[in-house]
This record gives structure tokens, C-alpha cells and sequence, in this order.
């Protein structure tokens, strides 16, 4: 992953379908400061959940062939609850929800870590879904970690935003920490996810705006450097969403110029439950996760978890129907893009998690 790139022009839908910009100034990361103003894009509702580039700030652009979709998701491991080396842990408290892993990550080499916080550790598997014969148990210093993620240098970070707010380096080579820490940062519990890339570490905020926590090596950064919305891996694309009514969600897509390629609105058959994943794959296509039900009074039935895929300029609507958990575990990020294109997830299953891909 290229480091991200400060663009201005920003635009996004709000709630009330009026578009939103947001103007940043781009500096490198000698220089990190970020001036925007006070409208941001379209914040989202309902939904779910570096190190210095010695390169150019954003990555030239290539060509990739595009993937052959897969017909329906690929399980490629079961993992049983349990406490053994390739189980997960299971915590049942009869005052919150069942809990089972909260996260999964892909590294650039396609390899998986499964975050089983249950038994204070992250499983690691071969992109074939089997546990690696040698280093595939990362163990961590207590059971309040709710997410993970790879660096683009495979290095793997680790969040906790509740118990003792920081984010932890977990490889070798970045075995640091670095508090959540800051005027802007008062409510960790707003960080919705964590977003290591070249140039250090980002914290995406209340799932729109990120916001630069460290640098090479742990630095903490003098300067506060924002995105207002998720880039895609190479650096080329910014993403946002909104949920704009009971069925629908806004997409917008820019580019690293800051002009907007497309603002598109999706319906789905059903009330949103919360958007899970967004992203941009290789191809510039826009691919968003989606959970939906029927709502029945108070309860939810019929639930489906779908992937809605956007063509580069906004076209299109392929979908495909993902795993749904089959139990109440509670996810923080239980699904990811990973930087190939592909959809990795976990599904809460009676006896064990599933973890599944798909090439949507």
C-alpha cells in the first residue's frame, strides 16, 4: 500500500441527498499537516463497523486483469471453540452477547490472522485457510483486542480502544505501542477501525474520517493528519458511505485528484441492518458488504449479508450472497477486502467459525 495521499475536493451525499465537500491540503509526509474545512463528507448512519513512502505518494497506476467471480463464497477452514491451536476461543456471559473471534485480517501474501481475543491471541493461516505448521499463534498481553490488520509490508497491528486504548505492533521489526491518545481521540470507543499503511498507522473514526495515530516506528506525530474517507489500497481512490434511508446507501468514489468519479445510491430488498465492509479493489471497482432483514416488530428475520459490486465509473450491480453467522456472537469487523479484490469473513457457527472467501 502506497502512502496515502491528502487530497482536496472531497465529496460525499448526506442524509438528505445534498452533496457535501470537504477541502484538505496535500503535503508529504516530511510535512504532515491537514487543513479542511468545517464540512465534511456524508457521515454514515446505521452502519456496522507509516512509515515514510520512499516513493511517490500515490502509486502509479497499472493495469490488473480482472478476477473470475466465484459462484458462491469458498469455506476454507472450520475452526472449533475450544482452547487447542486450531480452535477459537467462546465466551458466554449471561448479561452481553456470546463472543466469539472479533476480527480477521489478510496480509499482502494472502496469509489470514483471526483474532481470538477468547484466549488472548491471533491464529495465523495459510491462504489456504490451514493453520501454518510453524508461527501460527501470536499470543497478546489480555482479551480486550477487537481488531487487527496487516501493514502493506505484512507487518500485523493490533487495536484496543476499550481496556487500555492503544494500538500494539505485533511482528517482528514492529513490536511497539502507541496510546489513543489526543484532543480529537477523548472517546476511543469512536475508533471504528484500524488502517496501518506505508507511512504508519490511522484510526478510522465513527466509520467515515481517518485520522493519522502513528508513524515509522511508533512516532507519535506532531502534526494531526486527516482523510475524510477510506482510500483504497493503492492510494488511488477515496471511498465513502451513507445510509440515506431504511433500504438504501450512498456511494461516492473519488480519485487521488479529489474529482469525483460517481455518487451512486444502492436499494436493497430489505431495511439495512448496517454496511460491513467498502472498499475499492484493484480494478477501481467499488465493492460494498451490506447486512439486511426483515423487520417483524421488534425482531429481525430473513436476515441476508450481501456484496454489491460497482463498476469503475459506477456502473453495474453484481451482488452476491455472503455467509450469514448462524449464532449471536458478537463481531467487531468480521469481514475484509483484502488488497487482491477478494472478500474474506467469518461465520459464528454452533460448533465453531467458519472463515470464507469470495471473489466477488
Amino acid at each position: 500500500m502506497a502512502g496515502w495521499r491528502i487530497v482536496r475536493g472531497m465529496v460525499g451525499i448526506c442524509g438528505s441527498g445534498l452533496l457535501m465537500v470537504a477541502c484538505v491540503e496535500a503535503r508529504t509526509p516530511a510535512q504532515p499537516r491537514f487543513v479542511q474545512s468545517q464540512t465534511a463528507l456524508a457521515q454514515p448512519t446505521q452502519v456496522a463497523d507509516r512509515r515514510p513512502s520512499q516513493g511517490p505518494l500515490v502509486a502509479p497506476a497499472v493495469t490488473v486483469a480482472a478476477p473470475v467471480p466465484d459462484e458462491k463464497p469458498l469455506i476454507l477452514q472450520i475452526l472449533p471453540w475450544g482452547t487447542a491451536v486450531a480452535q477459537v476461543g467462546h465466551r458466554r456471559d449471561a448479561e452481553a452477547m456470546p463472543e466469539g473471534p472479533m476480527a480477521l485480517a489478510v496480509a499482502p501474501s494472502g496469509q489470514i490472522a483471526v483474532l481470538d481475543q477468547v484466549n488472548s491471541r491471533v491464529l495465523l493461516l495459510a491462504p489456504t485457510g490451514q493453520p501454518l505448521e510453524k508461527t501460527q499463534i501470536i499470543p497478546l498481553s489480555r482479551p480486550t483486542f477487537q481488531d487487527i490488520a496487516f501493514d502493506p509490508t505484512g507487518h500485523l497491528f493490533a487495536l484496543d480502544r476499550l481496556h487500555t486504548p492503544e494500538v500494539v505492533g505485533l511482528s517482528p521489526g514492529a513490536q511497539w505501542s502507541v496510546p489513543i491518545a489526543g484532543e480529537d481521540l477523548t472517546e476511543p470507543a469512536a475508533v471504528t477501525g484500524l488502517f496501518p499503511a506505508q507511512d504508519g498507522v490511522w484510526l478510522e473514526l465513527t466509520h467515515s474520517s481517518l485520522r493519522w495515530l502513528a508513524g515509522a516506528g511508533g512516532m507519535v506525530p506532531q502534526h494531526v493528519r486527516r482523510l475524510p474517507a477510506r482510500p483504497s489500497a493503492d492510494g488511488q481512490h477515496l471511498i465513502s458511505i451513507a445510509v440515506v434511508a431504511a433500504n438504501q446507501v450512498a456511494v461516492s468514489v473519488l480519485n487521488a485528484n479529489g474529482d469525483r468519479l460517481f455518487t451512486r445510491k444502492i436499494t436493497m430488498r430489505q431495511a439495512i441492518l448496517g454496511v460491513r465492509e467498502w472498499g475499492i479493489d484493484p480494478q477501481g471497482r467499488a465493492i460494498i458488504v451490506v447486512a439486511t432483514a426483515l423487520e417483524q416488530g421488534d425482531r429481525s428475520v430473513d436476515e441476508h449479508l450481501t456484496a454489491v459490486v460497482l463498476g469503475a465509473d459506477g456502473s453495474g450491480d453484481r451482488r452476491v450472497e455472503l455467509p450469514i453467522p448462524q449464532g449471536p456472537e458478537e463481531h467487531f469487523r468480521p469481514v475484509r477486502l483484502a488488497a487482491s479484490g477478494a472478500l474474506y469473513g467469518l461465520q459464528a457457527r454452533a460448533q465453531g467459525v467458519a472463515v470464507w472467501r469470495v471473489q466477488p
